[in-house]
Formats: C-alpha cells, sequence, structure tokens
C-alpha cells in the first residue's frame, strides 16, 4: 500500500499527533505505524483525553467520513441528527457520562412560559386577574420544553472531548482493549480513504 504525503497528515490530524521523521522511516507495515500511534495517542498524562476522542471519534465514524472526524471539526457540522438521540447515542456507545446538551430556542421559551406561569398564578391573590393565564402559560412551557430536541453542543470534537475526559476521569484512568481496537479501526479507515485501498488491510499490510 502506498503512503502518500498526503495520507500521513491525514493520520497526523485525524488523531492529532506528530510523527518524526525517524518514525516515519521506520515504518514498513500498518502494524508498525499502528504501535506508533496507540502509543502517541495513549501517552502519559493524556490518556483520558486520548479515550475519549477516540470513543466519540468511533461513534461519530457512522456518520461522517473518516477524514473529516477530526479534533477542530465542529460536532454540529458531523452530526444531523436530534441533539438529543445524539446524546442518547453517546452514552450508550462510549459507556461515559456525558453532558446534558443545552435547550434550543425552542426550550428557552418554554422554560420563559413556565416562569412567566409560576408568576401568574400567584398574581390573583395579589391583584385582580385570571387565575387560568398562569396555568395555561405553565403548561404551554412544560410542552415546549418536552418538545424540544435540544441544541449541539457549539464546540470541536477536541473540546467536547477534553470536558468529557474532565467529567469521567477515573473511568478513563487507562485504554481497554475496546479503546485499541477502536483505535486500530480507525486508523484502517483513515488509510482506506487517503489510500484508495478496497481490500483488507492488517497490521502485516506494507507500506511503500
Amino acid at each position: 500500500m502506498a503512503l502518500s504525503g498526503e495520507a500521513i497528515l491525514a493520520v497526523e490530524r485525524t488523531f492529532a499527533i506528530r510523527f518524526s521523521d525517524i518514525e516515519l522511516q521506520s515504518f514498513s507495515t500498518v502494524g508498525q505505524m499502528f504501535d506508533v500511534v496507540r502509543a502517541k495517542v495513549f501517552a502519559t498524562g493524556a490518556h483520558a483525553t486520548s479515550i475519549a476522542y477516540q470513543r466519540v471519534r468511533n461513534v461519530l465514524s457512522g456518520y461522517a467520513a473518516a477524514n473529516e472526524i477530526v479534533a477542530d471539526a465542529r460536532l454540529s457540522d458531523l452530526i444531523e441528527m436530534p441533539a438529543y438521540k445524539f446524546h442518547a447515542l453517546l452514552e450508550r456507545q462510549t459507556g461515559l457520562n456525558v453532558p446534558g446538551f443545552h435547550f434550543s430556542r425552542m426550550g428557552n421559551v418554554g422554560l420563559a412560559l413556565i416562569l412567566a406561569g409560576a408568576i401568574l398564578m400567584i398574581a390573583p391573590l395579589i391583584i385582580a386577574m385570571p387565575k387560568w393565564l398562569g396555568f395555561v402559560s405553565f403548561i404551554a412551557g412544560v410542552g415546549l420544553m418536552y418538545a424540544d430536541e435540544r441544541q449541539l453542543p457549539d464546540a470541536t470534537l477536541g473540546d467536547f472531548s477534553r470536558e468529557l475526559a474532565a467529567l469521567n476521569a477515573a473511568s478513563l484512568a487507562r485504554p481497554s482493549p475496546a479503546d485499541e481496537t477502536a483505535l486500530r479501526d480507525a486508523l484502517v479507515r483513515v488509510l482506506k480513504a487517503e489510500t484508495g485501498t478496497h481490500g483488507t488491510i492488517t497490521p502485516a499490510t506494507r507500506l511503500l
């Protein structure tokens, strides 16, 4: 498999790493490249963020091209599904505690109506006004908040991964076998996309 300069840059950008000239000269198989990628991605002191990043990348791989899922890509550019569905998907497939996504404009209007409704339900005790206004406002607000699909974080994949790492530091202290498998699969996807290889890529696949 021919490894061009563009393919090397794509691997570096995808995994947010840099290869030295000596490392590049040592690559004769995909397995050797993976060993270096793994060592860099799971480097001491960066475990949590790197593992969170790779787990989210693995989820996103079903919805975006491998060479598009990079650290500086915005989540909103990679995902088209409703934010609440993506949130549930992330928690289920990464096994991480994912922070709640913010309400969209609809949800914020709903919250305002709930607060207004609470005030309007108390107001008749002080001034003469219909009691039903507060009730209607409150119910309408609850309905809007329930229907709101939330919004994706206005963050890059790298920033979002750092936030996940902070919330899940204990569980991300070291990579699991599944994390290493996901990393290997991600490397294969990038290499296939950049080299146009359609066959099977194994650790023994030669790099030219």
